[in-house]
């Protein structure tokens, strides 16, 4: 995991995110999620005291966690499952991406699907 690759990501997301931007520019102060990664990535920022909820001050904060380690078999975080590791970085990119584009304030994990 490098600074470089998680720019490309983001990138592509905020490209795909570009007609939603317009349609929805004014943001939101409160979103919800249903997707086990929102769920995973409010248990990591939490439980590792990168924020109260999920926002883009506590994705950041994680993200540098992750290219600090470099490599997902190298980081060590309260409440982050062996199965979601491979996954983690990928869906922190584009939530991050996502709440950036949508000027989205807070995510808060639904409890139903």
């Amino acid at each position: 995991m490098t600074a470089s690759a998680f720019r490309k990501a983001e990138v592509f997301v905020r490209s795909r995110l570009e007609v939603l931007q317009k349609r929805y520019k004014q943001g939101w102060d409160v979103a919800y999620g249903s997707s086990g990664t929102i769920r995973a990535i409010f248990e990591i920022v939490t439980e590792n005291g990168f924020g109260e909820a999920i926002t883009v001050d506590a994705m950041l904060k994680l993200k540098t966690a992750l290219i600090d380690a470099g490599q997902m078999n190298r980081i060590e975080l309260a409440a982050l499952k062996p199965s979601r590791a491979p996954v983690l970085p990928g869906g922190l990119a584009i939530l991050l991406a996502l709440m950036q584009e949508l000027s989205v304030t807070t995510m808060t994990p639904s409890e139903g699907a």
